[in-house]
């Protein structure tokens, strides 16, 4: 019957030399009142550590990963220490990860000593950061910080999607771009390719004030933008194809209106945004989001919220075509106010059914909103600001889909400032502007 441990090592473990190569852990255990080192881990192309021996008896390694040698595999009991060096096979698995163990076992009383190894591949690169704005008054996109200047001429960038082949689109436009009253409004997209504006695309043919605040591009390449034009006074969705606008999907509502954020799923078109009395100062608004059937160009619009301050922002769907549409509304009456501004999350079913969730309410008077939404990991993440116009606080929360705040992940992001586009990458890590 074999027993633990009849070995024991100089220092009470394995000593490593040539520790640079490698990282090893620290923490300890006891195997038969001996202590020794937990195990081995190998990091990216750090392959090789060195260990120190002593044994009574004749040892032998009769087990070990394939990837990993043992030299020398055996030896005999010696008063002086045995350098045993142990090597890992190179493992470029980006953010991977395996694991065995060493078994050393002396041959006069069969005692083992089990000795874990980790391996772990690169870690993955961080990913590429794309911010659309502008800068010095002119449109501008940051790619990990280095700025490109979209154009030379006044105007404000909006939105960045980035395709699968790897181009760039930018949504916005030239002119003031804050959808106020100013004629020389002209929505534009930009594509980018290598570092460089490659095309720059009228959107509207009319001489009329227009803007595109919202972009998506699908796995074949269309691109569908969104935005307003004075021409109809409304919403509209471009598809843009090539360098050329080949649809127009235009919604015409009363009076202004304006798509703010586009995204196509399931075969349709979501474009969520808002319809207001007034084109400069609105004493009426509704939240709406528009539908678009690709397969025979039906639209439906959806009215998410009548509240004279509503606003719909950004819009992101399901895998089961679940709609979730963040903005900004006015909540349920209060005990002390019938007029709370909140910020909103409406989640539209397939069939049209709305639900309303309040995310958090402000004081009346306030302005907050949710500007922008992302979906990942059964979660719903809302980028937006509480507080007032001249004091603003920027804030992420995260909430279930079914609408319950997870309160450790929704925090004050920072005061004196808005949040606006919020991404979440693979790893669940938040990005926000």
């Amino acid at each position: 019957m074999k027993k633990k441990l009849l070995l024991f090592f100089a220092l009470s473990g394995f000593i490593f030399s040539g520790c640079e190569m490698m990282d090893c852990f620290n923490d300890q255990i006891a195997i038969d009142g001996q202590t020794h080192l937990v195990g081995i881990t190998f990091i990216a192309e750090n392959n090789t550590a060195h260990a120190q021996l002593t044994a009574y008896w004749w040892w032998e390694v009769v087990s070990k990963p394939d990837w990993v040698t043992v030299d020398p595999m055996s030896g005999p009991g010696k008063p002086d220490p045995t350098i045993i060096t142990i090597t890992a096979e190179p493992y470029n698995v980006v953010g991977g990860e395996r694991y065995g163990e060493i078994v050393i076992t002396d041959h006069h009383s069969m005692s083992d000593l089990v000795i874990p190894v980790w391996q772990y591949g690169p870690a993955a690169p961080p990913p590429d950061v794309f911010i659309a704005g502008k800068l010095n008054g002119e449109p501008t996109l940051w790619i990990n910080g280095a700025k490109i200047n979209l154009s030379a001429n006044d105007g404000v960038a909006n939105s960045v999607f980035v395709a699968n082949d790897g181009k760039i689109y930018v949504a916005g436009c030239l002119g003031t771009g804050w959808g106020a009253s100013d004629d020389n409004e002209k929505a534009r997209l930009w594509i980018v390719e290598n570092g460089a504006v490659v095309a720059e695309i009228d959107l509207t043919e009319i001489n009329l004030p227009s803007n595109a605040y919202s972009v998506f591009v699908t796995n074949d390449n269309k691109v569908y933008v969104s935005g307003y034009e004075t021409v109809d006074c409304a919403a509209v969705v471009w598809l843009v194809e090539g360098v050329a606008v080949t649809k127009s999907y235009v919604f015409t509502f009363e009076y202004w209106s304006r798509a703010r954020s586009v995204v196509v799923a399931n075969n349709t078109i979501y474009a969520a945004g808002n319809w207001e009395n007034s084109h400069a100062v609105p004493s009426n608004c509704k939240a709406l989001l528009w539908k678009v059937n690709l397969a025979t160009d039906a639209k439906t619009t959806i009215t998410l919220s009548e509240n004279a301050r509503a606003n719909a922002y950004s819009v992101a769907v399901d895998s089961d075509g679940n709609a979730y549409v963040t903005g900004k509304d006015v909540s349920p009456p209060s005990p002390t106010s019938s007029n709370l501004n909140c910020v909103a999350v409406w989640k539209v079913a397939p069939d049209n059914a709305v639900t309303t969730f309040v995310v958090e309410t402000d004081d009346d008077g306030f302005d907050p909103q949710g500007r922008s939404i992302f979906l990942a990991d059964g979660k719903v993440y809302v980028a937006g600001y509480m507080g007032n116009v001249s004091d603003p606080k920027a804030k992420l929360w995260v909430m279930t889909l079914t609408g319950t705040i997870i309160e450790d992940e929704t925090t004050q992001i920072t005061t004196n400032a808005r949040a606006n586009s919020v991404f979440v990458t693979p790893d669940g890590t938040a990005h926000i502007t």
